[in-house]
């Protein structure tokens, strides 16, 4: 179902969190078992700081920076140290989420005297959490205004990486490939790493314009393979965990023709159990690849909860989309399409694996989340594309043809098919 509430959520890269506050069990060894009032009074009148986690149980980045960052015992130490660190859900204390100001996850914000005096964003390895701490403790970072009750700035700006991919629509619709082959190479550069589309899958959104500076130039072929073989340089290809890299590894192996590659990894991955929580982590890429190899019916088997899968995508994208709607709403609008495509992949391998019931509840979903008529339109497209007709797809046709959209060819290829 549609979740309600804040959605203050876009990753920010690779902590199963239940209230307001983690279990103690579950706390990785720099936070304390405390609330941020109890924090803060555990400070108050000494110059120690109290450091906040905003976090969700759907985090990936958050995850990853449990099982590594927060239980290095160089920041444990230096957490100890110099005051108390705790983890805030923004599910479940969207109180304190609303009056810090938090739209993606992690965010770390630091207090001294119960006043912010530093805040960081996204995925950070150990050595960088202590140079932040060290750095935001001893007043070498620039204060932040985004405290408790302060406005936040009216203009938005573009990111780096969506300026990048301004550049990038321009040298294509200027067909300046080799200039498109250099602005592919900054867009995955290390300096862009921890921008939030990037520990998403940054090639998941721009597959249409990657593929296009592939075939216009061999640079950007040459590119995008350096890209993709430095990901398994980096972690090896067994052994891709973060959902950014994962998700793009698998985007470029599609890019480049290479499907073979990404279901031989699929196939070895479905006997091991590690390897499966790698698949849930690639959600949208492994389905597209499915379906477009004709084994969509493994979609059904693969990714049983595929229903709360997609709310957790839209959970990731609609942050960044909505961003875009507003500094680059062409982006954006692509960002969209391709959820809507993913959603409709997943319901056409349910009708492909003869699982009416649970298709039905995915195209209820999707069309909660994306009451659209292109919404309408990737329902069958895709259905059509696995070779199959789901329920519904006349009365979708019939409302997306009410809205202006050309449905001529859809119905051409439908009857075609049930001829067969």
């Amino acid at each position: 179902m549609h979740t309600t509430g804040m959605r203050v959520r876009v990753f920010v890269f690779a902590v199963a969190l239940f209230a307001g506050n983690v279990r103690a069990a579950d706390l990785p060894p720099a936070f304390s078992d405390v609330t941020l009032d109890a924090a803060k009074k555990q400070v108050e009148g000494s110059d120690k700081i109290v450091v906040i986690k905003f976090t969700a149980e759907w985090c990936p980045p958050c995850k990853a920076m449990d099982k590594t960052t927060w239980r290095d015992q160089s920041v444990v130490k230096w957490v100890k140290d110099h005051g108390v660190a705790l983890q805030v859900d923004v599910d479940k204390d969207q109180k304190t989420a609303r009056a810090y100001n938090i739209e993606a996850m992690p965010t770390m914000v630091m207090l001294r005297g119960g006043k912010e005096i530093a805040r960081t964003l996204g995925y950070m390895k150990p050595e960088e959490m202590l140079s932040w701490m060290e750095a935001a403790a001893t007043g070498k970072v620039p204060t932040t205004a985004t405290t408790p009750a302060t406005k936040k700035p009216a203009a938005v700006e573009r990111s780096p990486v969506q300026l990048l991919i301004v550049q990038l629509d321009e040298n294509l619709e200027k067909k300046k490939y080799d200039e498109a082959a250099v602005t592919i190479q900054e867009l995955w550069s290390d300096s862009n790493a921890r921008d939030p589309m990037r520990q998403i899958g940054l090639a998941t959104e721009l597959r249409g314009q990657l593929s296009a500076a592939v075939k216009g130039t061999p640079r950007a072929k040459a590119a995008i393979e350096a890209i993709r073989d430095s990901i398994e340089k980096q972690s090896g290809e067994r052994s891709i965990e973060m959902i950014g890299q994962l998700n793009d590894w698998l985007a470029f192996n599609s890019i480049l023709g290479d499907d073979a590659r990404s279901l031989a990894w699929l196939d070895r991955s479905k006997a091991d159990t590690g390897g499966r929580a790698n698949i849930e982590i690639a959600f949208s890429e492994v389905a597209p690849v499915l379906l477009r190899n004709g084994r969509a019916a493994e979609i059904a088997e693969v990714f049983p909860d595929a229903t709360e899968r997609l709310q957790k995508r839209y959970d990731e994208i609609s942050p960044a989309a909505k961003s875009l709607s507003v500094t680059d709403p062409k982006q954006g609008e692509r960002v969209w399409m391709g959820f809507e495509t993913l959603g409709a992949q997943v319901f056409a391998g349910f009708v492909a694996a003869k699982n009416i019931k649970d298709a039905n509840m995915i195209a209820e979903e999707m069309l909660q989340l994306r009451d659209t008529p292109t919404m309408r339109v990737a329902l069958v497209r895709e259905s059509l594309n696995a070779g199959v007709v789901g329920p519904g797809v006349n009365l979708w046709l019939d409302e997306a043809a009410k809205s202006g959209q050309d449905v001529s060819a859809l119905r051409t290829r439908m009857a075609a098919l049930q001829k067969k």
